[in-house]
């Protein structure tokens, strides 16, 4: 699920990177012309690539690269695909000499001229990615244009097809649209903010909560809409329960709610992705409700199931399932509202992890990432616990590789790791022995 950044690389090596070279580059210095550039760009694999960029730098020895190289695995655990990261150093290092982007000179690798602009244009590249693409601006823009159109989309044709479930669902991407408006107009305007923030900070700030900022109060004004999209369901599912009848079209409203469901899973994946890397609360507090809205598409698709097969076998009752999910839509929203209004009044000092899918994907992320690196060094020798504690703090969190740093992907502590728990999970999974001279020992195969 979290393939976001093999994507990113493929997408700045088969079109940015052209697409670069050509409009924003006009002047290419030490290659014959852009043709000649992108060829030998495409030719140079993944790891490659990423040693270009660490090149720039410091000369690096064989040994060095195959270390990088080893460090952008291991902190990538499985998020990259294994042909970004097969090594061939020999054949790659003869390919780079033979068209002039390395020299080698008493055992370390530089870059010559021709290399340098090679791998500032894709240091440059990744910071256009990462500026762009993750950048609040462009995840509003990009979220909004989505919800609007499935919006639209979904309330017509659930008022085509007497589907309260579409209709509801539709509904609260409208709201979900609508907050996103809302505070861009809060960024943009100073009026804006003048009226409906800074009177909310000053009303809370009376009740002792001072630890609001901007960000969360838009929160909170996302969260009350959330609770009016609650009350419009509320009244379209009354109506169903009123009058049931089978969802008409319903071949074309199950099409459409299982790509609706595709759509939602990328972008909360890509709110939830950005929210983090830009720390910003708001974002993941949307990734939750693109989440939801992910599931409900597929709850229709469920209940569209079910009106066909009223249709065939004349049981009335089943036409209550457009009903129900109405419901079920309604809660998970009035969930999710809670859920966000838990998290708004958590203390700052607690670091802010919404209960989303992605959040327990990054945490098993990094544990496989940790113990990963915990079983590649007892190879080369067997060492205690505050000896793996030490080569951590001096070596693991000083050795994250560039493109690492640049793009914000990828495991790079920052904070505490409780040595202790790894290497206890790893003993009782069988894969680690601790002796009695207090040092962790791989076992015997």
């Amino acid at each position: 699920m979290l393939k976001i950044l093999p994507i990113c690389l493929k997408i700045i090596n088969r079109i940015l990177f052209p697409i670069i070279i050509i409009f924003f580059y006009p002047k290419i210095e030490y290659w014959h012309d852009k043709g000649d550039l992108r060829n030998v760009n495409s030719h140079l694999s993944g790891y490659f690539k990423v040693t270009t960029i660490e090149l720039l730098e410091r000369p690096m020895s064989h040994k060095e690269i195959l270390q990088l190289v080893y460090n952008f695995k291991i902190r990538l655990g499985d998020l990259i695909d294994k042909e970004d990261t097969e090594i061939d150093l020999d054949k790659d290092i003869t390919f780079a000499i033979e068209h002039g982007i390395i020299e080698e000179k008493d055992g370390k690798v530089f870059l010559t001229l021709r290399g340098r602009e090679i791998a500032k244009f894709l240091q440059k590249i990744v910071n256009i990615v990462m500026d762009t693409f993750f950048s609040e601006k462009m995840v509003s823009i990009i979220s909004i244009s989505v919800l609007v159109l499935l919006a639209v989309l979904k309330i017509q044709l659930g008022m085509a097809s007497d589907s309260a479930s579409l209709i509801a669902d539709g509904i609260n991407n409208m709201m979900g649209s609508l907050s996103y408006i809302f505070y861009w107009l809060a960024s943009t305007s100073a009026l804006f903010g003048k009226y409906l923030i800074a009177p909310m900070i000053a009303v809370l700030a009376m009740f002792g909560l001072k630890k609001f900022d901007k960000n969360k109060i838009l929160a909170l004004y996302y969260i009350i809409m959330m609770f009016i999209s609650f009350y419009a369901i509320a009244m379209a599912t009354t109506n169903k329960i009123k009058n049931p009848g089978p969802v008409e079209q319903s071949i074309n409203v199950f099409i459409f709610s299982a790509l609706s469901a595709l759509i939602m899973l990328i972008l909360s994946i890509y709110q939830f992705e950005s929210g983090m890397k830009l720390s910003n609360f708001l974002l993941m507090c949307r990734s939750i409700a693109s989440r939801n809205n992910c599931f409900t598409s597929l709850l229709i698709c469920f209940v569209i199931v079910l009106s066909i097969l009223a249709q065939i076998f004349n049981i009335t009752w089943l036409y209550y399932g457009d009903a129900i999910a109405s419901v079920i839509i309604g809660f998970l929203i009035l969930f999710s509202a809670l859920e966000m209004s838990h998290e708004l009044l958590k203390s700052r000092s607690k670091r802010t992890i919404v209960s989303h899918f992605m959040g327990r994907a990054e945490k098993k992320a990094e544990k496989k990432v940790i113990m990963r690196w915990i079983i590649g060094l007892l190879r080369e020798t067997p060492l205690t616990k505050q000896q793996l504690e030490e080569r951590f703090t001096q070596k693991f969190s000083k050795e994250t590789p560039k493109v690492l740093m640049i793009s914000g992907f990828g495991y790079n502590s920052k904070s505490f790791v409780n040595m202790g728990q790894y290497l206890d999970q790893l003993i009782k999974e069988k894969k680690l022995i601790l002796k009695t001279d207090n040092k962790y020992y791989l076992p015997l195969m």
